[in-house]
């Protein structure tokens, strides 16, 4: 069990610091590198299945996930909203209720493709996305 706690780290550790960073670098520098950081993680992800690719992957993922987040944050409560100008508290509460209420959007569409074109029981399409659903079952019906 010490790789989730190695990623776990990895992603709350460095909001010790990265507030420090910001303030000397400034928060497009930091979310230039939580981007490079992040295609570090994903290129040593790529090149193998080792456990050492693994775990420099999810620290990776970690820090670069903690700079854009917490450089993400920064800039929205500096910039507040422009079309809507608001309390600078208010804009990262606005801007986290608008993620919220899409991921259920991203949660069911998430493999709809792929189950349809594998064979996937017509019981277990029903929860998937209508959309997909839809679409995907008239290519089905076209393909028989």
């Amino acid at each position: 069990m010490r790789h989730p706690r190695a990623e776990g780290v990895a992603l709350f550790a460095p909001s010790f610091f990265t507030g420090s960073l910001i303030a000397r670098f400034g928060v497009r520098r930091i979310l230039g590198a939580g981007g490079f950081i992040l295609l570090i993680s994903a290129a040593t992800a790529i090149s193998g299945q080792t456990l050492a690719h693994f775990l420099v992957a999810l620290v990776a993922l970690g820090v670069g996930w903690n700079f854009l987040f917490i450089g993400g944050s920064t800039m929205l409560t500096l910039s507040g909203c422009a079309a809507a100008p608001m309390p600078g508290w208010r804009a990262p509460d606005r801007a986290q209720t608008g993620c919220s209420a899409r991921q259920p959007c991203g949660s069911t569409s998430t493999g709809s493709p792929a189950a349809f074109h594998s064979g996937m029981p017509s019981s277990s399409r029903r929860t998937l996305n209508p959309r997909l659903r839809n679409a995907a079952t008239a290519s089905n019906e076209s393909t028989q």
